[in-house]
């Protein structure tokens, strides 16, 4: 469901297959794409070269969009923006872009809420794990973490068959570019323009709606920022 012609407009950049009523629902998935196309994502998904659907198939109302790419809103024109784990899938200038194109289409004293996979204690468990030998014959603790970081593609691929390394081959934005913390996080919104930072916590935000978004979030290693334009 999109917003009606009266109602400010929202954007939920890098829904998946959750779309919130209310707002634009925006995914740069090749499922979103392929929706697009009569038959495409069926057949996509019968060569395993597309995800299965969500239970309940793949929702109506997603648009695709690519948000290493010039918005189409109009300056000042979006009320507010939530996005959720999206910008670690970016290369450091795609993301540095990103964050100046939300800045641009928010309205003065729009809210961005930004959420990314807090990179601190994963990496410290990382650390940790330099220390910890692994059992014969099973996953040693630097794997596990550095699967959850997706900084080792490799360890995935080892496992994927010739239809699954293709498809990883043709789907590298799913992995992990680049890692934050807190500190870097907001710096990165201040140069964006952002002049007000708040780190909250998970379904904690001055968002109105944000229950909708987090009430079943499903990463609590995360960071949680509030960015006002």
């Amino acid at each position: 469901m999109t917003p009606g012609a009266d109602a400010p407009l929202r954007l939920h950049i890098g829904c998946g297959s959750r779309v919130i009523a209310g707002w634009k629902n925006l995914d740069n998935s090749r499922s979103a794409r392929l929706a697009r196309i009569p038959g495409a994502l069926p057949l996509a998904r019968a060569l395993r070269l597309a995800p299965p659907p969500p239970p309940g198939g793949w929702p109506r109302g997603i648009v695709w969009r690519d948000i290493r790419r010039r918005f189409p809103e109009l300056d000042g024109s979006v009320a507010a923006i939530y996005s959720s784990h999206v910008l670690e899938h970016l290369e450091e200038p795609e993301a540095r872009s990103a964050l100046a194109e939300m800045h641009r289409v928010l309205i003065p004293g729009g809210l961005l809420r930004l959420v990314v996979p807090d990179a601190r204690p994963m990496l410290e468990d990382y650390l940790r794990g330099l220390n910890v030998p692994a059992a014969a014959g099973s996953r040693s603790s630097l794997d596990a973490v550095a699967e959850r970081l997706q900084i080792f593609p490799g360890i995935e691929e080892r496992r994927a068959g010739r239809l699954g390394r293709l498809y990883r081959s043709l789907s590298r934005k799913h992995l992990h570019k680049w890692l934050y913390d807190a500190e870097s996080l907001t710096a990165r919104l201040r140069e964006a323009g952002f002049q007000e930072v708040h780190r909250k916590g998970m379904n904690e935000s001055a968002l109105e709606d944000i229950a909708s978004f987090e009430a079943d979030f499903p990463y609590p290693v995360s960071i949680f920022l509030d960015a006002i334009a």
